[in-house]
């Protein structure tokens, strides 16, 4: 009798098993929380797998950056793809000569993707990441890395030109005249450094990977025929993710497939637990008339597990500290202070954004 099991790893992979496990007949899908967009880059030889690390990536989007209002359109995006060409990789944006970790190269502008931006490449040179302890080598294996942020320059017009400056600043991400208040790109000027982080700004900058081929429907009798070189495949890859030794036994890898799936069950819970604990927060602080930042909204309302934690978090503090009555903490705020209106500025030309 046929069985699917799917078995959710900790990184946010899933993993499943379509067959009959009794008679070890099946075939092992795997997929990534990877995002896969339908450009696929071709490798650049000149960097060697002696040497590098070599991983392509969405560096930015033609897209709306919602928390940042940052409105950047297809045509000045495309313009600007060559300025990704051979670029400093960093972590976290740890803008340093030290903390350079290796190279962005064969920047190419995707138009096939929703939404389209721009493609290229991140060589990671292993001396550098052996002297941080292969951080991003074995962040980029187990999963834990998969997002990218720019720090880029540029030139931009208002979305309301009539506003004077204070207004524009105090009204920036809402709806007035039935148009959003936001920062419209019109020139990127320059980029920087491309930084590998845990999240952007940009929800559409993440790791790529080639387009899976379309999977055909085969006769059971070739199912049946090709057993054997199935059965091996599926036991290879069993014992690859959860880490045992190539001598592990056909029931041992079962068992703990198993058993993965319960505890798979266990974390889905818990996790549920804690997205509900982060509504709760952020439905008693929109009661209030309490902003907060959108990308924490969007992280909490996301599939990210990571992202849901941490936004939990973050409003469950902000909860705490604006309303202690109603939030966990005992913590008193300090009265507000008086607003003053800071003194304008005649012009602004350019815009920089260290995590986008």
């Amino acid at each position: 009798m046929d069985k699917k099991l799917e078995i959710k790893g900790a990184s946010g992979a899933r993993f499943s098993f379509e067959g009959d496990f009794s008679k070890r007949l099946g075939k092992v899908l795997a997929t990534s929380s990877i995002l896969k967009l339908k450009a696929a880059l071709e490798p650049n030889p000149a960097f060697s797998e002696e040497e590098y690390i070599s991983v392509p990536f969405r560096f930015l989007s033609a897209t709306l950056i919602e928390g940042h209002e940052l409105d950047i359109s297809e045509k000045v995006l495309k313009r600007a793809v060559k300025l990704w060409h051979k670029k400093p990789v960093q972590t976290d944006h740890e803008f340093a000569i030290a903390a350079n970790i290796g190279i962005t190269s064969n920047p190419v502008w995707d138009a096939e993707s929703d939404p389209p931006g721009v493609n290229g490449w991140m060589h990671i040179n292993k001396i550098r990441d052996a002297e941080n302890g292969q951080a991003v080598s074995q962040g980029l294996k187990m999963g834990t890395i998969e997002s990218t942020s720019v720090w880029f320059f540029f030139d931009w017009k208002s979305s309301h030109p009539d506003m004077d400056e204070w207004t524009f600043w105090e009204m920036l991400g809402k709806e007035v005249d039935d148009e959003r208040v936001r920062i419209i790109v019109t020139k990127i000027t320059d980029v920087w450094e491309q930084s590998l982080v845990m999240l952007g700004a940009d929800p559409n900058a993440k790791r790529l990977s080639a387009p899976e081929p379309e999977e055909t429907t085969k006769p059971e009798k070739d199912f049946v025929e090709n057993n054997k070189s199935k059965e091996a495949e599926m036991l290879e890859k069993l014992r690859t993710l959860f880490g045992m030794s190539d001598e592990a036994t056909e029931d041992e890898v079962v068992n703990m497939a198993t058993l993965s799936k319960e505890k798979a069950g266990k974390y889905d819970i818990a996790l549920g637990k804690v997205k509900e604990a982060g509504e709760s927060a952020l439905s008693v602080l929109d009661e209030a008339n309490i902003d907060v930042d959108a990308n924490l909204k969007a992280m909490l309302k996301g599939s990210d597990d990571n992202g849901i934690r941490y936004a939990s978090s973050e409003i469950a503090r902000i909860l705490a500290e604006k309303l202690p009555e109603k939030g966990r903490s005992s913590q008193t705020s300090a009265p507000p202070e008086e607003n003053t209106e800071p003194e304008k500025k005649t012009e602004v030309k350019t815009y920089n954004l260290n995590r986008l």
